[in-house]
């Protein structure tokens, strides 16, 4: 099945969904703790329904400013995460579905960026 987007969710709630074909986000990630609850990163097809991609696949994220924020895998290359905050302001997030070894692979599926809005209270 080919990928026709991307679904964040927090437990049953979708925060954001990204459609491939405009390249659009809905939505944007908003974190006021200095951890999120665990994000669950979904791949759909053109018709919304979930894709569970193969194990030799795997998660990237990159955030435009670690200095604002990072997202912790566990393990590395999961498809869910927490966004740990460590100050307050605006960043952009990249999610990239990699094909490979990790640290080696290619992307297979890239995001456009994802406005991420945090808030520190250290």
């Amino acid at each position: 099945m080919e990928i026709g987007g991307v679904v964040l969710a927090m437990g049953a709630e979708t925060i954001a969904s990204y459609d491939g074909d405009s390249g659009i986000w809905t939505g944007e990630l908003i974190v006021d703790d200095e951890r999120s609850d665990r994000i669950d990163v979904r791949f759909v097809g053109h018709d919304g329904t979930a894709i569970q991609p193969a194990s030799e696949f795997y998660l990237e994220v990159d955030i435009a400013d670690e200095s604002m924020a990072e997202f912790e895998q566990n393990p590395p290359g999961a498809f869910s995460g927490h966004l740990l905050v460590h100050d307050t302001g605006h960043t952009e997030m990249v999610l990239s579905l990699m094909q490979g070894g990790a640290g080696s692979g290619h992307a297979d599926y890239v995001t456009a960026e994802l406005a991420v809005h945090t808030h520190s209270h250290r």
